[in-house]
């Protein structure tokens, strides 16, 4: 780590990167719950689909634009930054987005809109329902109350996960390396 940058300082602007990152995937995501209060007509349902795919690959160029330009601030605010720096500079901003991001989804899921992940379990039992045995329905319906939970360890994960591909793919094409630096 460059003797400059205290872990702090990486926490702290890393912390406020992942609060803007995550304000944005939220805000991508309510949209997106908003595009469900479009009519079930065949029209609306097509119209939301194509929204949908849309909305999903603007958040994704978004939060890869977003988090470029968060880890590139960085680098100019930090001259001298090393690669390994800058790089965790961009896990952490990704971990505190992921935290926000996937308690959102328990917020939703718990408070917001109970019925949703009810709603999906009963279309997903119904259509697999012919597959299954009695034992693999009763445990199944065993996890239904768990799956908040998951789906936050899940959101959790996966935005992490995401955030540190991102971050070391990103912090390669921002910090060339000098070989001949101590």
């Amino acid at each position: 780590m460059n003797s400059d940058i205290s872990a702090k300082t990486l926490w702290d602007c890393g912390g406020k990167g992942g609060l803007i990152l995550g304000g944005i995937t939220i805000a991508f995501t309510l949209l997106n719950l908003l595009l469900g209060l479009l009519p079930d007509s065949s029209v609306g349902i097509f119209l939301s689909t194509v929204l949908n795919f849309i909305l999903w690959g603007a958040k994704l160029f978004c939060c890869i634009y977003v988090l470029y330009a968060l880890m590139r601030k960085f680098t100019l605010d930090f001259p001298g930054s090393d690669r390994k720096t800058v790089r965790k500079y961009g896990v952490i901003t990704g971990f505190t987005s992921a935290i926000l991001v996937a308690a959102f989804s328990l917020v939703y899921f718990l408070y917001i809109n109970p019925d949703a992940l009810s709603q999906s379990f009963a279309a997903a039992t119904e259509a697999y329902s012919s597959m299954l045995d009695s034992n693999s329905m009763q445990a199944l319906e065993q996890v239904q109350g768990s799956l908040p939970a998951i789906t936050f360890f899940s959101m959790l994960i996966y935005c992490t996960l995401f955030g540190w591909a991102a971050s070391a793919i990103i912090a390669s094409r921002l910090v060339k390396d000098d070989p001949f630096r101590q």
